[in-house]
């Protein structure tokens, strides 16, 4: 059934004269109303329509409130990841115990810049290729770490600075960028020290500088992946809204 509503009251129009319904486009009895008609299916319509987007709109506010928290637990356990690296990094390229071994009944150990002997420690003199290899990887690795943290932090906390590319992206680059160069590092270390020391004295071994080193590699790794995860989830909302 239709009805029809006009100012100040609505009922149903039907002019038993004339027989005519009042319809949108049709007659209707002048009569009844000091206006024109509205059709009320038109304003219950409305209604609906605007009752769905609204729903649509608490909707797409809570996945997002999702995805956001989701980020930002991907990029805290990045920075977490990349904080303990990066101090790792700085003990394992700093200390002296990259490896221990026996000579002459005493025990030695040495690092990248000292090797130390029962009493006291001295510096490296001899510039060999694989320990400045080492040495230019470690900090590189250090350096990349430290500027992915600053930006990762940046990004965190949803700084106005450099708007002009992703920041999250950014820093999950510089991450990968660090475990690639410690993972260089401990590569040439490793190579040249099993063939060298390994010949020539029966008794070494890798101490807990070196192992440090290794450890820093996988948590430099894992920060890159917890930034990209965080870089998609924050990409996929965006291309999304772009449609």
């Amino acid at each position: 059934m239709l009805y029809c509503a006009s100012r100040p009251f609505v009922r149903r129009v039907f002019n038993a004269q004339t027989k005519l319904y009042c319809q949108p486009g049709q007659y209707w009895a002048p009569e009844c109303f000091d206006n024109p008609p509205v059709l009320l299916e038109s304003l219950d319509n409305k209604g609906n329509k605007d009752r769905t987007e609204e729903r649509g709109q608490k909707r797409d506010r809570s996945v997002m409130s999702g995805v956001l928290g989701r980020m930002y637990s991907f990029m805290g356990g990045g920075l977490f990841c990349a904080g303990v690296g990066n101090i790792l990094l700085i003990i394992s390229t700093t200390t002296d115990y990259w490896m221990q071994y026996r000579q002459s009944n005493n025990y030695m150990h040495q690092g990248l810049w000292r090797y130390c002997v029962p009493g006291k420690c001295m510096t490296h003199t001899d510039s060999i290729a694989y320990w400045d290899a080492t040495r230019a990887f470690m900090i590189l690795s250090l350096l990349a770490c430290f500027i992915g943290i600053v930006i990762g932090v940046m990004a965190f906390i949803r700084s106005s600075s450099f708007s002009g590319f992703d920041k999250t992206f950014a820093a999950g680059i510089l991450f990968f960028i660090s475990c690639f160069f410690v993972l260089m590092a401990m590569a040439v270390y490793t190579g040249v020290t099993v063939n060298y020391y390994g010949k020539r004295y029966g008794n070494w071994r890798f101490s807990w500088s070196y192992i440090m080193g290794w450890v820093a590699v996988v948590l430099t790794f894992f920060s890159g992946i917890f930034y990209m995860c965080a870089y998609r989830m924050h990409e996929c909302p965006r291309n999304s809204n772009s449609r």
